[in-house]
């Protein structure tokens, strides 16, 4: 059975690529989100397996989206942010990857949320 994602990205050339790279690794993405309201609401609807996120989004973050999710649903996440040291203070166990990003470490750290999830 095929994996689901979302993106939580308010750059649309970003999200095609991180779409793409999902879906070279056998992911159905469920939507791309650019607010955080939009992708809570997205979350619930798709019920994904995986939510990649930038932390600053065009209304509210990143992570209070992911909070807000976690409230009603177990998610694996990765960051993919030019942000991260704030993503870290608030989330110090958060996977992250640094913008500008490329497939390898976009696939490692997909593979380390899954596995740390167990």
């Amino acid at each position: 059975m095929r994996r689901t994602a979302i993106i939580i990205e308010d750059d649309l050339l970003i999200a095609f690529e991180l779409e793409d790279i999902l879906h070279e690794l056998d992911f159905t993405v469920g939507g791309t989100f650019v607010t955080e309201n939009d992708a809570v609401a997205g979350a619930f609807s798709q019920k994904p397996d995986l939510l990649l996120v930038d932390y600053r989004l065009a209304q509210g973050d990143g992570a209070s989206a992911v909070e807000r999710i976690r409230l009603q649903q177990a998610a694996r996440v990765v960051y993919v942010s030019a942000s991260g040291e704030e993503v870290l203070r608030r989330e110090p166990d958060a996977i992250h990857v640094d913008k500008p990003f490329d497939r390898n470490r976009i696939a490692a750290a997909i593979d380390r949320a899954f596995h740390d999830a167990g």
